[in-house]
């Protein structure tokens, strides 16, 4: 334990000096940008796989021996892989030594969980012993600082530097917030990010609202919206873990959640097996889209280690799915580029539709655009609008502007329909027979063409970028509903989004206050562990060390931060939601 009753003063100045010394050491500090990394070769075919490995830290598999069988396997089937490996493991002898001989095809990237190591190595304040340590504000970037998160950043891709020789070009974790995001692109030139699909609410972290299970170019303001265009592109090709069911997966618990490709989740959670994966596979690497994407993996000496066996027979099931369409297997870097080739930022669109395994007269259609996602089922012969979220990229987390100190994880999008909670889902078509989702040709238009018993002709649901059409009607328009096509709202966001991104990501001078043993102390933090104060007891002032964990923990004073939290529920626009039937 630390005696504060012992707390070591370096030198001690009289009142005057020690004023006039907090004055003197606040500044101003700049980086410099390295240069990005180039872009993957290209890869024609119409489906990709992509496997990816987190590998988390030792406490999480103890044994090597544990890892070591999942990347024998993928070696032996000579099969790409990314590995986004933790910090921790930079440090190992063993891993370190294991991850270098692994073959060509094998492209190595970073799993961006924060644990003490990190803090420590970074100088973020780490909160141990006062929540789990998976809990969103330990565990996420999100949870620190944006001083911290461009710290431990630039710590982790330092380390990997060291390790390997370069910058890595993927990676990911089950959040990213916008900045760190925007950090990694613009410092690291990092192309592919990974994140978690869909869930409401598993393992405390709720992600609820984005494109459904598809990849996409993420918003430089959101990371959970698609960017409308260039002024919000981050630039970075996003890709989701554990794509969940189209039609069951569409639920708010973790019972719903674990309808996913992953199979730790639909065996453990559903006595599932690999004739489920099978099915969940087909849907999104034959789906309606100009290339479709499928990510597939086990968490290395976790999962990896007690779901080997189903993972094998994943492999052959896509490779059997090889006979009917061509899929092939690239890493995350490699398929950033590729995705990039086929879509352009105000042209993507993306649809993904499936029966339900336990009844294949239910069917689920997910269509996606950068102002909005929708879901469509089909059930008991009617065409029912279930889910409908506008992606207004005006809209900030309170991550953008300080440390989302929340224990869970809540980053919910707004919805205008949303069946499960606002329970206002509408029936569009009775009576339907035979739908059938079609992509016009060379456009990123999709429609539902369909058959009732009230008209003799086909009829047609119509989804554009523009919103959804019945015949000549406008069911939804999307296109006057952005509050980001603001001028001003625009300004602002850009604004906002260059000062946090280019304010001071060194260890800053802050002004601190505590009171320890009765002690007042009040001063300027002038490196990690050292204050500049003034005190209540002789000698009044002087330089004092402290742990860094410790002095972190004092009252930090900065009337922006103080403010900056108030300005998400300023800035962020009601759902504007006009929906004509």
């Amino acid at each position: 334990m630390f005696d504060f009753s012992k707390t070591a003063i370096n030198r001690a100045f009289s009142f005057p000096a020690t004023l006039l010394m907090l004055f003197l050491c606040l500044g101003i500090f700049s980086s410099s940008m390295p240069k990005a990394v180039a872009s993957p070769r290209y890869m024609p075919s119409a489906s990709y796989v992509n496997i990816v490995v987190p590998l988390r830290s030792r406490e999480y598999w103890k044994d090597f021996g544990n890892v070591i069988p999942l990347f024998e396997f993928l070696k032996e089937e000579k099969l790409p892989t990314t590995v986004l490996i933790q910090y921790s493991n930079l440090r190992d002898p063993q891993v370190r030594d294991y991850l270098k001989s692994l073959p060509e095809n094998f492209e190595l990237g970073l799993f961006l969980e924060v644990d003490q190591v990190l803090a420590d190595d970074s100088f973020a304040s780490y909160y141990f012993g006062m929540d789990d340590r998976s809990h969103a504000n330990q565990i996420f970037l999100s949870g620190y600082k944006v001083s911290e998160r461009k710290r431990m950043i630039d710590s982790v891709f330092n380390r990997f530097r060291e390790v390997f020789g370069y910058f890595p070009g993927s990676a990911g974790a089950w959040y990213v917030d916008a900045l760190s995001q925007n950090y990694l692109k613009d410092k690291y030139g990092v192309s592919a990010l990974l994140d978690v699909a869909d869930q409401f609410r598993t393992d405390t972290y709720g992600l609820w609202g984005k494109p459904w299970g598809t990849p996409f170019f993420p918003s430089k303001i959101n990371p959970l919206v698609p960017s409308a265009g260039k002024s919000d592109n981050s630039q970075i090709v996003k890709i989701q873990w554990a794509a969940r069911d189209p039609v069951r997966g569409y639920g708010l618990n973790v019972f719903d959640s674990t309808y996913s490709v992953q199979a730790n989740d639909y065996i453990k959670g559903h006595r599932l097996d690999t004739g489920y994966f099978t099915h969940l596979a087909a849907a999104y690497l034959f789906s309606k889209n100009y290339v479709n994407q499928l990510t597939l993996g086990l968490e290395a000496g976790q999962e990896g280690a007690s779901f080997l066996d189903e993972f094998r027979l994943q492999i052959e099931a896509i490779r059997q799915l090889n006979s009917v369409n061509r899929i092939t297997f690239v890493t995350m870097k490699e398929f950033a580029g590729i995705f990039r080739r086929a879509y352009s930022v105000p042209k993507w669109s993306w649809a993904v539709e499936s029966s339900d395994y336990f009844n294949r007269q239910t069917k689920a259609y997910w269509i996606n655009f950068p102002s909005y996602r929708v879901l469509i089922l089909f059930e008991n012969n009617g065409l029912i609008l279930k889910d409908l979220r506008v992606y207004d990229n005006a809209r900030f987390w309170a991550d953008f502007f300080d440390s989302d100190r929340n224990r869970d994880l809540k980053r919910i999008l707004p919805a205008c329909i949303d069946s499960l909670n606002m329970h206002n889902e509408m029936l569009l078509a009775a009576g339907v027979d035979s739908p059938e989702l079609v992509r016009i040709d060379n456009s990123n238009t999709f429609y539902i063409q369909f058959s009732t018993d009230k008209k003799s002709g086909p009829e047609k649901l119509v989804f554009s970028k523009d919103g959804i059409f019945s015949g000549n009607e406008n069911i939804f328009d999307s296109g006057r509903l952005l509050v980001s096509d603001n001028f001003l709202t625009e300004f602002f966001m850009d604004l906002m989004h260059v000062y946090q991104l280019k304010k001071n990501r060194f260890y800053g001078k802050n002004i601190r206050l505590s009171k320890i043993n009765g002690n007042f102390y009040f001063g300027l933090e002038i490196s990690p562990g050292k204050l500049l104060a003034l005190t209540s007891s002789y000698p009044f002032g002087g330089i004092y060390d402290f742990p860094f964990q410790i002095l972190s923990k004092f009252h930090r004073l900065n009337i922006i931060d103080n403010l900056q939290p108030y300005f998400q529920s300023f800035i962020n626009p009601p759902v504007n939601c006009k929906i004509k039937l």
